[in-house]
């Protein structure tokens, strides 16, 4: 009498991650047995039970039989008797037959069938009723990781936020591993790393110019890795490296107000005299040029003077620098002659302030 356990291979387009179904299904008949006294049928206490693997790996194929006496095993892959050979390991212990495929690829899909054979038994097979319980056994080619979107770099200000997102496709189990110019970023409330799926994010909060940098994310299985590098640029609101100087002018002299800041970048310049904001116009020219922020004024008068403020300010703050200007009048000389009877002439002066 014999018994047979049957299960389909198959691997799919290798595009794809690999799924197999079960294979045709193998027909029982009745069985015409001539048993001896105190003989017993095969029977087969555990049968092929599901695995999975990958492309590459080590396959197994386990049954557990019994019977008297010892039955025969023997394995068939798509109707043809297998043999032990470098790639086929066909091995036993006790009751539990396996069949190990060492390096399982596309080339070993299809049916593998178990028969289990007595001494003094037959089993004939035709299309009957279907075999139940058989277990699909199924493979999935390996892929290493990739990145299907990548971290696009990032400009932004100090006191900001920023995300890096980046979608990785690859077998499972993904490792993704994030660093900033080579040192591992390690999650804390600074540095929130997170996963949906297979998009991977890493976000930083509250951002500081330490934060500046190159940023690495590396994906990695057992079958390969990926590496994605991106950039992060972190704006400073502006300082001032050399500050506005007090100025002292005559009247209708051209006076030029100028410093100098450290950061252009999305920066704007504005100024006040006295509290009060000064546009652009015929009294007053403003230039900001390569980090020079300026003002001139081309005649100066007496109610020019005052206090000025130059302020510089982007989405990271503002920065200030202040100095005061000092418009003074011309004085005029005018001689006054006094002519006195029995006495000298003599010369003075009247002052005459001019008002500009």
């Amino acid at each position: 009498f014999g018994v047979c356990y049957s299960s389909g291979l198959q691997l799919p387009d290798r595009e794809k991650t690999l799924e197999f179904e079960p294979g045709k299904p193998v027909y029982l008949s009745k069985a015409k047995m001539q048993m001896e006294e105190e003989g017993k049928a095969p029977i087969f206490l555990e049968q092929v039970s599901d695995v999975e693997v990958w492309q590459g790996d080590v396959a197994r194929l386990s049954v557990t039989v019994t019977g008297s006496p010892t039955p025969k095993i023997e394995w068939f892959f798509n109707s043809t008797k297998l043999t032990p050979s470098m790639d086929c390991k066909l091995v036993f212990a006790g009751n539990d037959h396996s069949l190990i495929l060492l390096y399982a690829g596309v080339q070993d899909e299809g049916e593998y069938t178990c028969v289990a054979t007595g001494h003094s038994c037959s089993l004939s097979l035709a299309n009957s009723s279907p075999l139940d319980n058989i277990e699909p056994v199924c493979f999935a080619e390996a892929f290493p990781p990739t990145f299907l979107t990548r971290p696009e770099s990032i400009t932004t200000f100090v006191g900001k936020s920023a995300k890096f997102l980046c979608t990785v496709s690859g077998t499972p189990v993904i490792d993704v591993t994030w660093q900033k110019d080579g040192t591992t970023i390690s999650p804390s409330d600074h540095h929130r790393i997170s996963k949906v799926e297979n998009k991977h994010v890493l976000e930083i909060s509250v951002l500081t110019t330490s934060d500046r940098g190159i940023y690495t994310c590396k994906a990695s299985n057992r079958f390969g890795a990926d590496i994605c590098k991106t950039e992060m640029v972190i704006i400073d609101k502006p300082h001032f490296i050399k500050d506005l100087q007090s100025v002292q002018s005559a009247v209708n002299k051209k006076i030029r107000l100028e410093c100098q800041v450290d950061e252009d970048r999305k920066v704007t310049v504005g100024w006040t005299k006295d509290g009060n904001k000064i546009p652009p116009g015929q009294d007053y020219k403003i230039f900001f040029e390569d980090k020079i922020a300026s003002l001139e004024i081309p005649l100066a008068k007496l109610k020019d003077s005052g206090h000025y403020v130059c302020t510089a300010s982007n989405e990271a703050g503002s920065s200030s620098s202040s100095a005061s200007v000092t418009v003074r009048g011309k004085i005029a000389l005018c001689p006054l002659y006094l002519s006195l009877a029995g006495t000298k002439t003599r010369n003075r002066f009247a002052v005459v302030k001019n008002t500009g």
